[in-house]
């Protein structure tokens, strides 16, 4: 009885530090490290990789600056790597990626597309990291189209970070949601659980068996 009162105790601290997490997401933008223009051009030079390593469909993480970040870092169970995804698309020789934030820096709190400067930019970022998952080209096409679908139709943050919904989706879950719908998909998808309350980290996304490190860069 009392271990399930404790767990209990534990299940509302969890879901007030959510409902916490989302409403500082929603007010606050990422912290800036106040770099000069020159600096973040210089080091997203150093940084950047070559648009050959890159397919649509690969999965792109990054550390943001900030609390809220710290606190969505903390979320990875096994490696406590990156706060943020999306995905990446090569759009007329361009590189853009796809992925559910809030905040300030994206108020209507609709999936936004950013090149990958602005969203890899040390501004914003410690460090990013690309990753290719175990998909022959015809999942990878499948898994493009589902994203671009889901921005056309304007998937909202979820700044609740609720799995159990549907009409809103925060980043790493629109990418498990994505990846759950594709027929013969056959990747080991995995979530985690706290107190009861399952969610979707990063490192389940990028550990899974068999991906690819394509490019990483500590700035």
């Amino acid at each position: 009885m009392r271990l399930g009162r404790i767990s209990k105790i534990l299940l509302m601290v969890f879901l007030l530090v959510c409902l916490l997490l989302g409403l500082l997401y929603i007010l606050s933008g990422h912290d800036k490290a106040g770099l000069s223009l020159e600096m973040r051009k210089s080091l997203w030079r150093s940084a950047r990789p070559e648009k050959s390593m890159l397919h649509s469909g690969d999965l792109i993480f990054r550390h943001g600056r900030g609390m809220v970040s710290a606190t969505l870092l903390a979320a990875s169970q096994t490696q406590k790597r990156y706060s943020h995804a999306g995905v990446i698309s090569i759009e007329q020789g361009e590189v853009y990626v796809y992925h559910c934030i809030g905040g300030d820096d994206n108020p209507n709190e609709r999936m936004s597309r950013d090149k990958l400067s602005a969203f890899c930019d040390p501004e914003i970022a410690y460090s990013f990291g690309i990753y290719r998952l175990p998909m022959h080209d015809t999942l990878s096409q499948q898994f493009m189209k589902l994203v671009l679908n889901g921005f056309e139709s304007g998937v909202l943050f979820d700044s609740d970070f609720n799995l159990a919904s549907d009409d809103r989706q925060y980043c790493t879950e629109f990418i498990y949601k994505t990846l759950k719908k594709m027929n013969g998909c056959g990747l080991p998808l995995n979530s985690s659980w706290l107190s009861g309350r399952e969610y979707v980290a990063c490192d389940n996304l990028y550990l899974m068996p068999n991906t690819t490190t394509i490019h990483t860069f500590n700035y």
